[in-house]
């Protein structure tokens, strides 16, 4: 019975010291920030479009059954030490309405519909950067099918 007595004492007193010796700053790992004098400011560029080249015409045909859609291969140069970049595409050039992807890599394949002008543009980001570059220029491309 002392033993157990003993015991009981031993892991209260243990459980209290680590709960006073426990940090309670991070609640939540949700909020976790880095300190700020482990971020950088994002290099002093902007993500070059590739391809497709601005004012780009793709013609098409449908498939037949009425469907419309084109599959386009979006390039731009890497930016150094960027994670990932966003890629936006629009049919205005105010990208009010948007698609956006985030790609791991320097281009993105996109399924695009229906005829017309579609505008795009790519930022680079990083866990580590304070924020993300400036969006590239944009680039539109016009999507057409025959009879014009």
């Amino acid at each position: 019975m002392k033993k157990r007595i003993f015991f009981t004492k031993f892991f209260l007193l243990l459980v209290l010291f680590f709960a006073i010796k426990t940090p309670q700053g991070c609640q939540d790992p949700h909020d976790f920030e880095p300190p700020p004098d482990t971020m950088v400011s994002p290099p002093n560029m902007v993500p070059e479009l590739i391809s497709p080249p601005n004012d780009t015409g793709i013609i098409y045909k449908q498939d037949g059954h009425g469907a419309d859609t084109i599959w386009v291969l979006y390039i731009w140069d890497i930016v150094p030490q960027a994670q990932y970049y966003d890629l936006e595409i629009s049919r205005d050039t105010s990208f009010n309405e948007v698609d956006a992807y985030r790609c791991a890599a320097n281009s993105q394949t996109v399924v695009l519909e229906g005829a017309g002008w579609f505008y795009w543009r790519v930022r680079a980001g990083s866990d580590y950067w304070t924020w993300y570059t400036d969006w590239s220029d944009v680039w539109r491309i016009r999507l057409a099918y025959p009879p014009f």
